[in-house]
């Protein structure tokens, strides 16, 4: 960062090309079993850990839907209750009586 913050373009660009020396290098490398083992072990158990939140997930959203429309079914008969059923009253616009300004 700080070659960045002083330009030192052609700095970077040297440390660019060894940055790529490195990775192919590395890429070029053969993984140890353990490593390799290891790592496909980690990967399935993230994919799993990834499994059980999405159900998780959905689970709770389904349940705040339903919360959802149970409040909504409050609402409108709090409103009908209050205004008379069938005077086609629009619940967004009814104001609590404590809340007037």
């Amino acid at each position: 960062s700080a070659l960045v913050e002083s330009h030192s373009w052609t700095l970077l660009m040297d440390l660019a090309d060894q940055r790529d020396v490195k990775v192919t290098a590395f890429l070029a490398q053969s993984i140890p079993s353990a490593m390799y083992t290891q790592v496909m072990l980690d990967i399935d158990e993230l994919t799993q850990q990834h499994a059980l939140i999405s159900r998780e997930l959905a689970r709770q959203q389904q349940h705040a839907q339903q919360k959802l429309g149970q409040l909504r079914d409050v609402r409108h008969e709090l409103v009908n209750a209050k205004t008379g059923a069938g005077k086609g009253t629009d619940v967004a616009n009814t104001q609590h009586p404590d809340k007037r300004h």
